[in-house]
Order: C-alpha cells, then structure tokens, then sequence
C-alpha cells in the first residue's frame, strides 16, 4: 500500500531519511501547469449489507472476490518469538471483457483481536487482472491473542487508489474468522531449508528478492475439524514484525509432492488447500515433500530480517505448524537498501500559444537505471506553480518512446484544495534496467500564463512509501 506522496512541502509524516534524496534518477522535465479536480471522498453504491467473500458470491461490477486462506486465525503463544501472523489472500477475478487494473482496501477490522500487521499495507494494487482470470491482494494480518469470537474485516476494490480524489469503489465484501486458535509446533511438519535471493545481488529499490522453501515436510495430513477440516495453509512469513513496508509481496508458488501417481499439485498466488483437493486428489493423508517461491518488491529500506515461511496443517483433529525460527535460516539485509545508480537530464520544450495569453509547453519525465535487473517505479508526482493547469488527455508514456496514452494524473482528495494540487501519476512503470530501449518515458503538457512570471515544475519519483529522487525545471 502506498499512502506516501509528497505536498512539497510534503505531507508532514513523509519520510524522506536514509539518504533516500541523494540518489539519481534519469528525470527529462519541459515546463508545466495543474488542472485542480474537485475534492470528493470515494464514492460506492448504495447497498444493504455487504455480501460475504466467497467463491460463489454474486459478481459486483464484474469482479468477484474469494478468500485464499482458512476460516480460523492461527497462532502459537507458547514460543518466543510468539507466531502470531500469516498472510492472507483475496483472488480478485475479472470477468469485465477487457483486462482491468484495481485496488484493494482492508478495513473495518471487528471482534478486537485480528488486524493488519502494519496499519500502513490498508491499500495494495493489483495491476492488469486479466480477463476471466484473477490476481491475488496479499495481506500480512496479525492476532494480539486468542479468541472464540468471531474475528471481521471488510474488503473494498476501487478504480483507482481510494485516498485519490473521485476513487469509485467497485466491489466491497465481508470476511470472518470464525476464532482465533492456539497451535503448537509439529516435528514431522517442518521446513528444512530455505534460501533468499536478490534479483540486483543484494536488495534493491525497486527489485525483488525471492525467498525460497527449498525442502519441507508435511507430516501425516488428518482430517482437522470444523470449520477448516483438512488444511494446508502456507505463509511467507510467521511474525508480524515482518517488514512489510520494505517487502511486498507480489506472486507465490507452491508446489506440494503428492502420493503417486497423483501428480504434483502447483498453486499459484494461492496459499491455502483444502479438502479432497488436499487429501484424496494428492496425499491421501501421508507425508509429503513441499516447496514454495515467494517473490517480494523491494519497496523501502528496513531491518536486518530473517525469513520465517510457515505451514499451519491439519494433524489427526488438530492444527500445528512449521518451525518459524530454524537455526541456519539466510538474513536479508535492508538496512542499506538504495536504488540502483541513474543519471539525470533536464530539457523544456516550447509547444504552441493556444491562445494569445497562453504558452502550452511540454513536460517529459525520463527514467533510467544502470541496474541489470528490472526495477519499477510506483509512482511520479508533479508539483507545479500557481496560475499553471494540466492540458487533459496530454500525458504519453511507455519504454524508450512515450507512445502509449495515458496515464492521466490523478489528485489525492487531501490535496485537492492546494493551489495547484499535486498531479499523481500512477504506475508501476516496469522495464527499466541497463540497455538499450530500458528508459521509461513519461510526457504531458501544462499551459502557463504570458505574464513574465518564472513557473516551476517539481517531479518526485516514488517507489512503495519512499522518495528515491526528484528534479525541477522552470
């Protein structure tokens, strides 16, 4: 989730820190102007009750949300560190004809006990769900304790990011942990070994770093109890002190060995299994081999951490996990997490007099990166002088060339009624890496009064919650 973004002044709790302002980025800027939207909170249809998350809830502007995880919370508060997290999934499917990037809120938290492990991950993206497919929204929730209440949360899908202005929301849906349960660990369902690799050698901003369950064991499989009954639930990670606002995660496999000559089960951006699908299509009960890749986004600088993928799996009537704390385990740095080292180029435009007061001139926001593996960028926000406005329809971008339309910038409601109002621009920019034809282009236009006033641009670049760079043009 990225609730970040800069007023420049910028919002008072911003964070800027660790050398973050220091850091290049290829920015090309040419002069530029704010068109201010109007102030309104996100809007949703009118509606009773929520329905409840499920696969065979009724579609809501042709999207439909199913949980990918079990209908009880659980945890271990007989260890120290106490296992007291899991990630939990939503599978957003899309059934709108066309491919269809959305976000997703988690909010309402009800019955006291389960919440997000970091208020801060409330909004996550899910970019280009394909028709008649699905993306998974991944969320780190924690529990403070155990509970034989009910444990809610709402889940919301918007256009846009909610806290923008004129964010519509498309879907909204109910969940409930039926309790809150005690497990203990198991012996014979464990992971052995496990290993973390960085997509740049070390953690990157804007990279990736894969943590990998090289070799696990399940143990015999039971039968569990209501609600669950049998399960497999894996989870990247064990503890909510996991830094979230460092690591998102964005895609998980899971590959579970089954009794032959069932073939092997692979699960994709699912992290739970149940049922026949569990046992009587692949274990039959016995113990089986596992291994799984979880593939985060580095999004921020963090801790010193130390992966602690997990399984909660049905034991005869009961539930126990994985060993959460294995000696041996890989530590992943991120204390100097930076971005890859960029250049920077400035250059302005003059493009027509639309009107005999008026000079439109041209903006072109170009990013690069020495780095040989891929980096993204989640965001570009402008900030312009007063008196300026945005041409509408004008913004261009893509890889090399800026040929693609859009995208068109929004305003965050809380800014709105700045004068001008910041213009976000919305990612994630993909592709950007050393070579040739790597280099994002962004253009757009802004018009400017013919009053002799010198007019500023500022361009602030945005990876998760952090600034890697900025630059301005007058």
């Amino acid at each position: 989730m990225f609730i970040r973004h800069p007023q420049v002044n910028m919002r008072a709790t911003r964070t800027f820190g660790f050398g973050l302002l220091g850091w290049l980025l290829s920015i090309i800027l040419v002069t530029a102007g704010l068109q201010v939207f109007e102030a309104v909170a996100p809007t949703a249809p009118a509606q009773a009750a929520n329905a409840v998350c499920s696969s065979s809830m009724s579609v809501q502007n042709s999207l439909k949300a199913t949980p990918s995880h079990g209908q009880v919370f659980y945890i271990d508060s007989g260890l120290t560190p106490r296992v007291d997290a899991a990630y939990v999934g939503y599978q957003i499917a899309n059934t709108s004809g066309a491919a269809k990037s959305v976000w997703t809120s988690l909010e309402n938290f009800s019955g006291g006990k389960v919440q997000l492990a970091n208020p801060a991950d409330q909004y996550q993206e899910l970019e280009e769900i394909p028709n008649n497919s699905y993306l998974t929204s991944f969320y780190l929730l924690k529990a403070t304790g155990s509970a034989t209440t009910a444990q809610g949360h709402t889940l919301k899908v918007f256009d846009r990011r909610p806290d923008l202005s004129g964010a519509i929301q498309l879907l909204a849906c109910d969940f409930s942990f039926s309790k809150v349960a005690e497990t203990i660990k198991a012996q014979s369902n464990k992971v052995n070994t496990i290993t973390a690799t960085s997509s740049g050698g070390s953690p990157t901003l804007g990279g990736t770093v894969t943590i990998a369950v090289t070799s696990a064991d399940t143990g015999k499989i039971g039968n569990g109890s209501a609600p669950d009954r049998s399960i497999f639930w894996a989870s990247p990670a064990a503890y909510s002190t996991w830094p979230t606002q460092a690591l998102r995660l964005e895609s998980t496999t899971v590959t579970l060995q089954c009794q032959n000559p069932k073939p092997q089960k692979v699960i994709s951006n699912t992290l739970f299994i149940s049922g026949a699908d569990l046992l009587a299509d692949c274990t039959t009960g016995k113990n089986q081999s596992w291994t799984a890749s979880y593939v985060f986004r580095v999004i921020g600088p963090g801790p010193a951490s130390k992966p602690s993928p997990i399984a909660v799996i049905s034991s005869g009537t009961q539930y126990k996990h994985s060993d959460a704390n294995v000696a041996g385990f890989p530590s992943i740095n991120l204390t100097e997490v930076s971005p890859s080292a960029t250049s920077v180029t400035v250059a302005a435009a003059y493009d027509s007099n639309p009107a005999p007061s008026v000079t439109r001139i041209a903006y072109t926001i170009s990013v690069s990166s020495t780095s040989y593996s891929e980096i993204k960028i989640d965001e570009l926000v402008a900030k312009h002088s007063n008196g300026s406005s945005y041409v509408a329809g004008s913004t261009r971008s893509g890889l090399n060339t800026a040929s693609a339309t859009g995208p068109e910038p929004n305003v965050l409601a809380s800014e709105a009624s700045l004068t001008p109002p910041l213009q976000h621009f919305l990612g994630p920019f993909s592709g950007i890496k050393s070579g040739a034809a790597t280099t994002y282009k962004l253009t757009y236009k802004f018009d400017i009064p013919c009053d002799g006033n010198i007019y500023t641009a500022s361009v602030f670049a945005y990876i998760g919650a952090s600034m890697i760079a900025k630059n301005s043009a007058s």
